[in-house]
């Protein structure tokens, strides 16, 4: 299975970091807002993060139409686990900036010094 791009209709959150409801109400985001991002975004691994990306093709036709969806467009939430959310943002280019990162986390080389 394609880890990259696919979506996961049944994510499961019940908390949010303080710094995530700070952003929540920082950029006018309801529960019901985070929801439908959480419902039809893509789910994107990467970095050892998860990203759920919301965007315009993601929109069902039908609700495309109404802004109350629309203008969730663009819309990204971090999540630290199945049930965490760590933080939120919009940036209609933010999946293009999510694919560029590294699958993987980079290992320190700790202990290693020069001098």
């Amino acid at each position: 299975m394609n880890q990259l791009n696919h979506t996961v209709p049944h994510v499961v959150t019940t908390q949010y970091s303080r710094h995530a409801e700070h952003r929540q109400r920082q950029r006018n985001l309801s529960a019901a807002d985070v929801a439908y991002v959480l419902n039809h975004g893509e789910l994107i691994r990467r970095t050892g993060a998860t990203f759920m990306f919301l965007g315009k093709q993601d929109i069902p036709w039908e609700d495309r139409r109404h802004d109350q969806f629309a203008r969730l467009a663009g819309t990204t939430i971090l999540l630290g686990d199945a049930e965490t959310i760590i933080t939120l943002y919009r940036n209609p280019r933010a999946l293009r900036d999510i694919k560029r990162k590294d699958k993987h986390r980079r290992q320190s080389r700790q202990g290693i010094h020069q001098g």
